[in-house]
């Protein structure tokens, strides 16, 4: 038995698996669209996901979401309860400046 408590203070002791990395902006962005790709009922323009993409990125990186935000955004389905889950993940700030941009640069429908 001691030579077990050894070899396991040798190695370092047991070690706890890593978490994933947290989903990078661009993973973020490209899951939400794809998401919201998959729900809609007309296809939306290839210069308009683009954009959309582009607007969620710039916010994700500019803004600092957080892990936490960034994990539930990019795997968020398309129902409100989802959406008010992930929406919780941001400050006040951030959820006002991605409303602002995407109200500033998405064509009004």
């Amino acid at each position: 038995m001691r030579w077990l408590v050894v070899l396991l203070i040798g190695c370092g002791g047991p070690q706890a698996a890593k978490p994933p990395a947290p989903p990078t902006c661009t993973q973020v962005a490209d899951g939400m669209v794809a998401n919201m790709q998959a729900t809609q009922e007309h296809e939306v323009p290839g210069e308009t996901i683009d954009m959309i993409k582009d607007i969620i990125r710039t916010a994700c990186d500019r803004d600092a979401w957080s892990e936490g935000a960034k994990r539930c955004m990019a795997t968020m389905k398309k129902t409100p309860e989802d959406a008010d889950r992930c929406a919780a993940q941001l400050t006040d700030e951030q959820l006002k400046a991605l409303i602002r941009d995407e109200e500033s640069r998405l064509p009004k429908r």
